[in-house]
């Protein structure tokens, strides 16, 4: 297991301190043990130490180093674990994709009350592997569904999940929620697995929060929620009395024809005073390409960038090839709630290092107030 992620080898707390209930005399018990025990943990030692050594024989034979990290730049925010990011984010949060596992956090506490020794020990080695998990930078691990760094540890959630499970000795009202709410998760997870797989709703690495609220448990994905991909808010209501920042005839004069390619990364920008703090702008163009763009962080964005007091606050922006099909000129639109009270926005395309053409026209940024 530590030969592929190097930070399990944690995984050796387990056996040290199984049985345990972490008092001073417990330890010292243990510790004593195992100096009385030299020969056979300097022995288990050497042959952990063989096994590792496969993994240093692989990189000097391919690498010509005895270690080597292949992480680049990516690494661990000991001091900023993304806990919230991790459980509950829409991206890849685990208690949102795998809900059931719920309840076996909930059965450390009938654990602990039965199996202190067992329990205790178990307890502080899965808060040890979630620090570790969940420290590291790219906590959505690629584009999992869910958190695919935590399944090593469910052999140890089971222990609680079992605890839990061990609590209703009959059949009441208690008994029969769990029973609904695992069918739930059992048809929930039928239902993430066929769309990570043939159904297409699900994203991997782009989900948000916004994005499964409008696809949940559905087959056919609704209109416009595609673009929750990129931004939080889609206005569905009809516009009223809109003020028009840009209008069609105005983008020429203010940004041109916009084509951009492989050498033209950047239209150019144009910032506007808004009318108000609060609102809605929407921005539209017409896109046309001949070869659509397929990597999704390499498609062509239209962005809106909000500022305050001349500082950047923040980006709404829209990936256009998500939406659009080559060879077909389409209108298309990004809708933006103003949030934290700005009092300019900037519009552009950038071409985000792709090296397709793709061309806008009939640009337009008008503001209404939603109501």
């Amino acid at each position: 297991m530590a030969l592929t992620r190097p930070t399990e080898i944690i995984a050796i707390l387990i056996p040290l301190s199984y049985g345990l209930i972490l008092s001073v005399k417990d330890i010292t018990g243990r510790i004593t043990f195992l100096l009385k025990q030299y020969e056979k943990v300097i022995l288990a030692g050497i042959f952990t130490a063989m096994i590792g050594m496969i993994q240093l024989l692989y990189w000097k034979y391919v690498a010509g180093e005895w270690l080597v990290y292949s992480y680049e730049e990516q690494g661990f925010s000991w001091l900023r674990p993304h806990i919230y990011d991790c459980l509950f984010s829409g991206r890849a949060g685990w208690l949102i994709y795998t809900p059931a596992m719920v309840l076996s956090l909930i059965g450390f506490f009938p654990f602990i009350r039965k199996q202190k020794n067992v329990a205790l020990p178990l307890l502080l080695f899965s808060l040890l592997f979630f620090y570790i998990t969940f420290a590291w930078d790219i906590w959505w691990y690629g584009g999992s569904v869910s958190q695919r760094a935590l399944v090593q540890l469910y052999p140890v959630l089971a222990f609680p999940l079992a605890a839990f499970y061990d609590t209703f000795t009959k059949v009441n009202t208690k008994a029969i929620i769990i029973s609904i709410f695992g069918l739930f998760c059992v048809q929930y997870n039928f239902w993430m697995t066929h769309h990570a797989h043939y159904g297409g709703l699900f994203v991997a690495g782009d989900m948000t929060s916004e994005y499964l609220k409008a696809i949940f448990l559905r087959d056919q994905l609704p209109s416009e929620a595609r673009k929750l991909l990129d931004t939080r808010k889609i206005y569905k209501g009809e516009i009223k009395n809109p003020v028009y920042l840009m209008t069609d005839k105005d983008s020429l004069n203010y940004l041109g024809n916009i084509c951009l390619n492989d050498t033209v990364q950047f239209s150019p920008a144009k910032r506007f005073k808004l009318p108000a703090q609060k609102g809605w702008l929407r921005a539209s163009a017409d896109f046309y390409t001949d070869q659509k763009e397929w990597e999704q962080w390499r498609m062509a964005q239209l962005i809106l960038k909000y500022y305050k007091n001349g500082k950047e606050l923040r980006n709404d922006v829209l990936r256009v090839q998500r939406h659009l099909d080559q060879g077909q000129k389409t209108n298309l639109w990004l809708d933006s709630k103003l949030r934290y009270e700005p009092d300019e926005v900037e519009i552009y395309l950038w071409n985000a290092e792709s090296t397709f053409k793709i061309c806008a026209e009939n640009i337009k940024l008008i503001y209404h107030t939603g109501e």
